[in-house]
């Protein structure tokens, strides 16, 4: 075999090894294209798929914002959590609905188990009963889930004071699937009306000092002078002569009736704290 013919058959062979191996890089590098678009075009549906998502994450921050809003205003809500910062601040944030201060020492008592979560408080303290009271309703009736589990009272030792001594121990309940004590909001309730004071004493043994308008007549020391079926005359302890009808005020009450059978005027009188009857006679020259 000559040069040239050897020379021939080594380029036919390497032109037949060329055109095989080019054809089969070309199939191999198309399919990596096949592939690699593909994987672009899932890929470009999942941050398609995510754009969407992020465009929705606005609604869904106020939409949960509204249901926690909601939550809130519920009648009555139990705590996400619960610590003694968090009750002191809730009692105060109370007291501030209803415009009111109380004076308190307050203390943690006790504490619930994991199968039910509370925290058992203390708080003692003394203040006017008017104040108490509207600090015990909100306890029981604002939204927070506290739970009243005792309540002492004690009246005052001085006369006529508004003032007790209280003693109160509550719960506060709290769960994972509560709210932030924060968004708690206040509820509109109807209090119990105070009509007076039951620990304020009433009925005295002897007559209390009292602010009386120095205008009004004193029975004690007036004279009935004169009456008719509609009026009465009487001179005071200064020499005046007063004019006055029934209902008309007093020093301590008022002229309920006249009785001109009998030539008298009964006034009502309040000296020890119920009303009495006192009479004033004419008196005749």
């Amino acid at each position: 075999m000559t040069n040239t013919q050897r020379n021939t058959l080594v380029l036919t062979a390497l032109l037949i090894l060329a055109f095989f191996g080019g054809g089969w890089l070309l199939r191999t590098i198309g399919q990596k294209k096949i592939d690699t678009d593909q994987k672009i075009t899932i890929v470009a549906n999942q941050i398609a798929s995510i754009e969407q998502q992020l465009s929705q994450i606005g609604d869904l921050k106020r939409q949960l914002e509204i249901h926690k809003q909601l939550i809130a205003h519920q009648s009555k809500i139990i705590f996400l959590e619960d610590t003694p910062t968090i009750t002191y601040r809730y009692l105060l944030k109370m007291m501030a609905w209803m415009k009111r201060n109380v004076i308190f020492d307050f203390a943690l008592k006790s504490s619930g188990t994991d199968a039910n979560l509370w925290n058992q408080y203390v708080i003692n303290g003394r203040a006017s009963y008017t104040n108490l009271l509207p600090l015990v309703q909100s306890i029981e009736y604002q939204r927070a889930l506290l739970t009243l589990d005792e309540l002492s009272i004690a009246a005052d030792n001085v006369a006529d004071s508004d003032t007790v001594s209280f003693s109160a121990v509550f719960r506060t309940h709290y769960s994972p699937t509560g709210i932030d004590p924060e968004m708690v909001k206040p509820k509109s309730y109807s209090p119990t009306p105070l009509r007076y004071q039951p620990f304020r004493i009433r009925v005295y043994d002897v007559i209390p000092p009292r602010e009386i308008d120095p205008d009004l007549l004193r029975i004690e020391s007036s004279v009935l002078i004169g009456l008719s079926p509609s009026r009465i005359f009487v001179r005071d302890e200064r020499g005046i002569i007063r004019i006055l009808s029934v209902g008309d005020p007093v020093a301590l009450g008022y002229l309920d009736r006249i009785d001109l059978v009998g030539e008298t005027a009964v006034f009502k009188i309040n000296y020890y704290g119920l009303y009495e009857d006192k009479t004033l006679t004419l008196k005749k020259n």
